[in-house]
């Protein structure tokens, strides 16, 4: 689940939630401690103790992919704090405005037209970051991005274009195609084409 607001100080803040992974997390330890009693109060029954088990471990790889990402934007210090949580791992970091140059829309390979997975992603001086870890097929992305945009004052510049133009000078010439694909409707022949021209453009 992701959510944009603005808080009481003027800041945009891009939050990422996982509640329903961290709900089945919650039932695989429900399910280790059952195993542990069954273990101490009876003899142990072999069907019951694989199944324990097994549903355990599905549970807590689950809880593994569980999000908690939070993204502050602040206009009074332009600079972007930012921490994610996967799993048990933990990252954070603090972007300048000025290092922000577009803010982008990416598909997830394998993506198909109906219900493409997507995420928000900022390209900087220093590379790509992700808003959240995961694709998801939310028809709320367009709107989010627009604000981020209007946020930081980067409206001016046509967002798939900064895109495909990011991908293609990481030699992603595969991911530019299919964005081509996926959001202009592009045949294979056209968007190759397309690239070729970005690629040529940006060696004069």
């Amino acid at each position: 689940m992701q959510t944009i607001s603005k808080d009481d100080f003027g800041r945009l803040v891009f939050r990422v939630r996982s509640p329903l992974q961290n709900a089945v997390g919650g039932l695989g330890l429900f399910f280790l401690a059952w195993l542990v009693v069954h273990w101490l109060t009876h003899h142990p029954n072999r069907d019951r103790t694989i199944g324990l088990i097994g549903a355990s471990i599905t549970c807590l790889l689950f809880m593994l992919l569980s999000e908690k990402s939070d993204f502050i934007f602040d206009a009074g210090t332009r600079r972007l704090t930012w921490t994610r949580r996967v799993g048990f791992l933990r990252r954070s970091g603090q972007v300048p405005f000025e290092e922000i140059e577009h803010v982008v829309i990416r598909t997830a390979l394998g993506s198909d037209s109906v219900a493409p997975g997507r995420r928000i992603v900022l390209l900087t001086r220093n590379g790509e970051l992700p808003l959240s870890a995961s694709y998801s097929p939310s028809d709320a992305y367009e709107a989010d991005a627009e604000s981020l945009r209007t946020f930081l004052g980067r409206t001016q510049v046509d967002p798939l274009s900064a895109s495909v133009d990011a991908l293609v000078a990481a030699g992603r010439d595969m991911d530019a195609i299919r964005e081509l694909r996926l959001t202009r409707g592009m045949s294979l022949t056209d968007a190759r084409a397309e690239v070729e021209r970005i690629r040529r453009e940006r060696k004069h």
